[in-house]
């Protein structure tokens, strides 16, 4: 893995070759395994209704990612993206609890936050940026690679103990493989997720990653289940027409001036994650769907300057 120096941080940096052979494309890699399962369908396993579903849901995802491969998104995207996060609603749960079990206090708590996150991502394979400084917090990064498009840097922040806080952070995650297995990276050019452990290392991160990236969204649950915005026009319109896709009930947006030195010009959103109770698992899929479909709608949205 190539590294570099960055004031004081060591930067591992996302490696897109390996020498003179393009790395494939993970969409392309799912698509391959999704065919294999739907062959394999064919010719095992019981014929029973909840068979013949998953059948079913694995020939649309594969025509969503067809279509998305090519640069476009199926009428049926959003649903698809709605099945893919109910059916990883009860995963999410575990893994949020997990998550939320992980104290943070010193330097080295709060470290192990971010292992956590590093280690989830290492099992999908994406490669891991880290920005290290002695007697601070770490931040970290993953990216993900479309077709082209923007470059989308979701941003969480694993110092925080708030349940809140780091739900945004697992449903970021989630919302990552779904686009991967659900083909929905056909118009986006990258997606980094980005935690830091304080705010020191989240401005420095962003410093690095700016050059590099269009649009900022925030993570954490939405605040009266509205969202705040920077630069708002063009990148909500995208929120409300992905939220009406998903059949969510219509959503309000708030300037957010305290978001002006973090975006430095950028269009932000803030608000990504499910308001979660103790009782209700409802909101985890559509919050989930809402974040991935923002992100492979975004192309019209954002024009790079």
């Amino acid at each position: 893995m190539c590294t570099a120096a960055w004031g004081g941080f060591v930067y591992n940096a996302c490696r897109f070759t390996r020498g003179n052979t393009p790395v494939t494309h993970p969409s392309r890699q799912v698509l391959r395994q999704r065919l294999r399962q739907l062959i394999l369908m064919r010719e095992t396993g019981p014929k029973r209704p909840a068979w013949h579903l998953r059948r079913m849901q694995l020939i649309w995802g594969l025509h969503d990612a067809l279509a998305a491969l090519d640069g476009g998104l199926t009428p049926e995207f959003p649903q698809t993206l709605l099945a893919y996060g109910a059916d990883q609603s009860g995963a999410f749960r575990t893994q949020l609890d997990d998550f939320c079990s992980l104290p943070a206090g010193d330097v080295a708590a709060i470290n192990s936050t971010a292992e956590w996150i590093a280690r989830w991502g290492r099992q999908r394979n994406w490669e891991l940026m880290r920005w290290k400084e002695p007697n601070t917090p770490d931040a970290i990064a993953f990216s993900i690679l479309g077709k082209g498009g923007p470059r989308i840097v979701l941003v969480g922040q694993h110092g925080s103990v708030d349940v809140l806080a780091r739900a945004g952070i697992v449903t970021a995650l989630t919302a990552m493989a779904a686009l991967e297995e659900c083909g929905g990276l056909g118009d986006v050019g990258c997606i980094t997720l980005l935690s830091a452990g304080d705010n020191l290392g989240l401005q420095r991160a962003l410093a690095e990653l700016r050059t590099r990236h269009d649009c900022i969204l925030m993570l954490g649950a939405p605040a009266d289940d509205g969202f705040g915005a920077v630069a708002t026009d063009p990148v909500t319109s995208v929120l409300h027409a992905s939220a009406a896709a998903l059949g969510m009930a219509p959503l309000h947006v708030n300037a957010l001036p305290a978001l002006i030195d973090i975006s430095a010009g950028w269009p932000v959103l803030q608000g990504f994650g499910p308001m979660l109770t103790t009782d209700d698992d409802r909101r985890i899929a559509p919050a989930i769907a809402l974040l991935a479909l923002v992100c492979a709608r975004l192309r019209a949205a954002i024009t790079r300057t």
